[in-house]
């Protein structure tokens, strides 16, 4: 009886360090891909605020569609103003900008993040980034 109890504890302990373990290093791999996503993004988007063309910025920003998970993303001039939103009818909300940090952070069903947008060392803009957490729970539920 005590090897049966002590083997159920080690099991449980041994289940719970592994998906503590799978939910912690998946975590910081959706952010290390949706950051290396937000920085190629926003390095191809530096025309747009620089010459104030809105088409161009749609044009980049709608690339996104190749990641289901990203759900949302703005382009702001660097006077903090919404430019070109992906998708087009992007009805959420926006933060005022200027009181948001760069880099990336977890929301309630979101990973949002800024990424600058920088050319030639001068800031041009900053694009505001969104992916739901679906990959997150689907990975979860490979686990019963």
């Amino acid at each position: 009886m005590v090897i049966l109890i002590t083997s159920s504890v080690v099991l449980f302990v041994t289940c719970a360090a592994y998906f503590l373990y799978e939910y912690v290093t998946f975590r910081k791999s959706l952010v290390n891909q949706t950051a290396i996503l937000g920085r190629m993004c926003a390095a191809n988007s530096t025309a747009a605020p620089a010459f104030a063309n809105p088409s161009d910025a749609e044009e980049v920003l709608s690339t996104l569609n190749v990641d289901p998970h990203i759900d949302f993303a703005v382009l702001f001039t660097r006077d903090g103003k919404a430019f070109p939103t992906y998708p087009a009818e992007f009805s959420k909300k926006l933060p005022e900008i200027e009181s948001l940090e760069e880099g990336f952070r977890f929301s309630e069903s979101h990973l949002e993040g800024l990424v600058p947008v920088v050319n030639d060392g001068k800031r041009l803009g900053t694009l505001y980034l969104g992916s739901n957490m679906c990959a997150m729970y689907g990975r979860s539920m490979l686990y019963g």
